[in-house]
């Protein structure tokens, strides 16, 4: 969508075009929702409407789960990783410009970011399953990681490109893993209570720790140096907290001291 966002911004005008796309998400929106299923019943072969297992819906309630260590590390994974991936819509084509590129090329990085990011999700899924979800997130953030900090030495639009696609890759699997990595700690009946507030780090706390603590920074210092080494680390950190989000089965397998 960057690029056609680019476009519409220079034939129509930035308020006319965040009009549009509000009401096409909208109207969008709107109808998807109509085709949601609730997952407490599903429909048999034979067309009767049957509850499903209860086991799945069983879990911690919001009380129980923000009291575990699990809880506060994926919230702190949300704050840090979503803060460097999100760090690089507001970025790149900025960045891209100071290279020496057209406005133009700075958006095809912005865009390379974007593809991965959604593309990913749909690898990313099923693969967790099978691998992990943890081992997934911490191999994807400190991909993101070294690729923050490998763009202060490059000047190459392709490998630039490249970087940013596993910024990319990250922030899908961000994404893609951890409601399931909720669901695997504290179950699926309350998990409406317990990903939304975890959900806030990324809501209120990323957006100020990422695009707004690096505008800051790019301001006083008019150099991404700084900010892509900043971005690293918080990408490392959370590679490494996601560790500490682990199953109540997985504590329960230790030995008691």
């Amino acid at each position: 969508m960057a690029p056609i966002f680019a476009s519409l911004v220079k034939t129509q005008g930035y308020t006319a075009m965040n009009l549009e796309m509000a009401a096409l998400a909208l109207v969008l929106g709107l109808a998807a929702a109509q085709f949601a299923q609730v997952p407490e019943r599903v429909q048999s072969d034979a067309g009767q409407t049957t509850a499903t297992p209860s086991k799945p819906l069983t879990g911690r309630t919001l009380s129980e789960a923000v009291k575990t260590k699990s809880f506060w590390s994926l919230w702190l994974v949300w704050a840090l990783m979503g803060a460097a991936s999100i760090s690089m819509v507001t970025l790149s084509i900025g960045f891209g410009v100071s290279r020496g590129f057209s406005m133009a090329e700075g958006v095809l990085i912005l865009t390379a970011f974007n593809l991965t990011s959604g593309l990913s999700r749909i690898v990313i899924g099923p693969l967790s399953d099978r691998v992990g979800r943890r081992t997934l997130m911490s191999i994807a953030f400190f991909l993101a990681g070294f690729s923050w900090i490998g763009l202060i030495w490059t000047a190459s639009l392709p490998l630039i490109s490249i970087l940013a696609m596993l910024v990319g890759i990250a922030f899908g699997t961000l994404f893609v893993c951890s409601a399931p990595l909720v669901t695997d700690c504290f179950g699926l009946k309350h998990f409406g209570a317990i990903f939304g507030l975890i959900f806030t780090a990324y809501g209120f706390i990323a957006g100020i720790l990422g695009p707004s603590l690096s505008g800051f920074i790019l301001d006083a210092t008019r150099s991404y140096t700084g900010i892509f080494i900043y971005l690293g680390v918080l990408s490392v950190l959370a590679a490494i907290i996601v560790h500490f989000v682990r199953p109540p089965a997985e504590y329960a397998s230790e030995p008691q001291a």
